[in-house]
């Protein structure tokens, strides 16, 4: 680990910032996913207005 350890640290680092940058990542997508199903369900409510009603969700 001697040889080398200037390299060896900038690999640390830039594991370090994705591993940083990685569950937020992770979030938004989750975040954008859900959101994206909601949508995608609320466009089936919208289009079948007699669905308004129901308490069940149409997906």
């Amino acid at each position: 680990m001697e040889v080398g350890d200037g390299r060896w640290h900038e690999k640390h680092a830039i594991i370090r910032k994705a591993l940083a940058v990685y569950p937020v990542i992770l979030l938004y997508a989750s975040i954008g996913w859900v959101a994206l199903i909601s949508i995608h369900c609320f466009r089936h409510v919208a289009s079948n207005s007699d669905t308004i009603a129901a308490i069940e969700p149409p997906c």
